[in-house]
């Protein structure tokens, strides 16, 4: 039962981590961060016996990587500002 405890842990402290990263602008160490995260969570989830939680964490793990893939490429450009007069 120890083990959960510390996947519960290392979850968050990686999305403490993601979310520095993310303030700094640093997105895709962010994200990084936040995937390991979400491994942590998925093992939790499959050692409780929580089907759907499980398929939603894959859901989630899969479409953040599809994120990671388009920003590590250069195909993902978005931009925050938003531009007057257009």
């Amino acid at each position: 039962m120890d083990y959960l405890n510390l996947a519960a842990t290392t979850g968050g402290i990686m999305l403490i981590i993601g979310s520095i990263s993310l303030y700094k602008g640093k997105a895709l160490w962010s994200l990084f961060f936040y995937f390991i995260a979400d491994l942590c969570w998925l093992m939790m989830a499959i050692s409780e016996n929580k089907i759907f939680g499980a398929i939603s964490i894959i859901i989630g793990i899969t479409f953040s990587l599809g994120v990671f893939y388009k920003m590590n490429k250069g195909i993902f450009h978005k931009d925050l500002r938003i531009k007057k007069g257009e």
